[in-house]
């Protein structure tokens, strides 16, 4: 084992640590004054404390797994258990491909496998279903219904989940007359389909190696833990989109891996299928694509020779199939976009940071904005939702956002955000930070919708 880190690890370990110190301190005072107080002196020094002691922790860390790593090369695998990965020297791995000759990644656990684990998913949900019934039919559920039933579309909301959603409970409805029949039956389909997904998950698992007190455990996480049951039955497109983006990490890990298994026909397409369907059920969903692809592009091309000692397919074979995902799920909202004469314009959700910055300033105090300032905001957000604004919620301030008047003007809108931005920056950093901290403060209390009534039609 080796004695020493390489230096470029050293300073990983210590950027991390940093990091972390960071998102624990000033995600605290975010979430307890809802602002950053950056003059506080005992956060700086606390700051420093806690970079001492998560920056040896993360190096005994990578140590570890530098001898698990070695320990796992030097002894044989058995048959359908995943070895630990070792790069070669010098080179920083996209991926790494074992050397086993008892182990190859176009080994399959049976189907008969997952049997048990299917039915035990299907038994637990299947029951909460039965308790709760028809489903947990909530949150935007009625409004993409309602654009179903009178046939006039918006691509506010996935038009693919929309459609399917919709045109299910509309179908069961026509045959037996009951809405909470259609709610019913589409939310039965949609956990089988749920189901299925996470007993592959588990058969992945099986076939990486991993030990059976653990596949256990997460079998019992995936039936019974409760936000899981919750979005399993929740007809809102979340429940879909996790499992989808879930698969989709199953094969970004079997690329890592195993990147000469992308040869095979059935990887590339459960590869750019997944990433196509996770990407159609959230919007929002393609700009972290977007980033992935662009640091899996530098990093595919940094390795190419790397790539070619693990026989994986061509840099420039794996960079499409990154970017097909892409223009799939593009063309699909275009030909939905066409098909069911969907209405645009909704520019909210893209401009949420912009909104949010602007209502904030405009919150602290109105008289931050010059009376021509004000009759310009007024267009594109009415004084009353401005009034409503919620540092962590920003639902009640966009629903007001007037996209006609952002449509025929929007430079007034950008220049006037701009010039707020730069005049005063630390408040619009906090508006900006406080919509987004619970996903980086490990302690975060993600409770924006606390003293709000969600809709819901059952």
């Amino acid at each position: 084992m080796k004695t020493r880190l390489p230096f470029r690890r050293v300073l990983l370990c210590l950027l991390y640590g940093l990091l972390l110190s960071l998102a624990i301190i000033y995600g605290h005072q975010l979430e307890t004054l809802n602002h950053l107080d950056l003059s506080d002196e005992k956060s700086v020094l606390l700051c420093l404390l806690l970079t001492g002691l998560f920056f040896p922790c993360s190096l005994l860390l990578m140590r570890f797994l530098d001898f698990v790593a070695e320990r796992a090369a030097l002894s044989p695998a058995p048959k359908s258990t995943l070895p630990a990965i070792a790069a070669p020297k010098n080179l920083s791995s996209v991926g790494a491909q074992t050397t086993s000759p008892s182990f190859k990644p176009s080994d399959r656990i049976p189907l008969s496998s997952g049997v048990l684990s299917f039915l035990c998913l299907f038994l637990s949900h299947f029951t909460v279903l039965l308790g709760v019934y028809p489903g947990f039919f909530v949150y935007d559920t009625s409004e993409m219904l309602q654009q179903v039933i009178t046939r006039s579309f918006r691509d506010h909301h996935p038009l693919i989940h929309t459609l399917l959603m919709g045109g299910t409970i509309k179908a069961v409805e026509k045959l037996s007359g009951s809405w909470n029949t259609g709610i019913f039956v589409y939310t039965f389909l949609q956990m089988i389909v749920i189901d299925l997904i996470f007993t592959e998950i588990l058969l992945w698992l099986k076939k990486c190696g991993v030990k059976r007190c653990f596949r256990l455990f997460s079998l019992l996480y995936l039936s019974l833990f409760p936000p899981v049951v919750m979005f399993v039955l929740c007809a809102s497109k979340d429940g879909l989109f996790n499992a989808f983006f879930l698969l989709f990490l199953t094969q970004i890990a079997d690329f890592l891996f195993f990147p000469s298994s992308f040869c095979r026909k059935k990887k590339p397409l459960l590869f750019v299928g997944t990433a196509t369907l996770f990407l159609l059920y959230r919007k929002n969903a393609l700009y972290a694509y977007l980033l992935f692809v662009l640091i899996c592009l530098v990093l595919l091309f940094r390795n190419r020779r790397f790539l070619n000692t693990c026989k994986a397919p061509a840099p420039s074979v794996l960079a499409l199939l990154l970017c097909l995902p892409l223009l799939l799920c593009s063309g699909t909202n275009r030909l939905l976009f066409k098909a069911l004469h969907a209405r645009g314009g909704e520019h909210q959700e893209v401009l949420s940071v912009p909104i949010m910055q602007l209502t904030r300033v405009y919150q602290a105090s109105p008289s931050h904005f010059s009376p021509e300032e004000k009759k310009i905001l007024y267009r594109y957000l009415p004084e009353e939702n401005l009034k409503q604004y919620t540092p962590r919620l920003s639902d009640r301030v966009k629903l007001g956002f007037q996209n006609a008047v952002y449509d025929k003007d929007r430079a007034s809108f950008l220049h006037l955000w701009l010039h707020t931005l730069r005049k005063y920056p630390l408040t619009c950093l906090n508006a900006l930070l406080l919509t987004s901290y619970g996903n980086w403060y490990p302690f975060a209390v993600n409770n924006v919708y606390k003293g709000n009534t969600p809709f819901t039609l059952t």
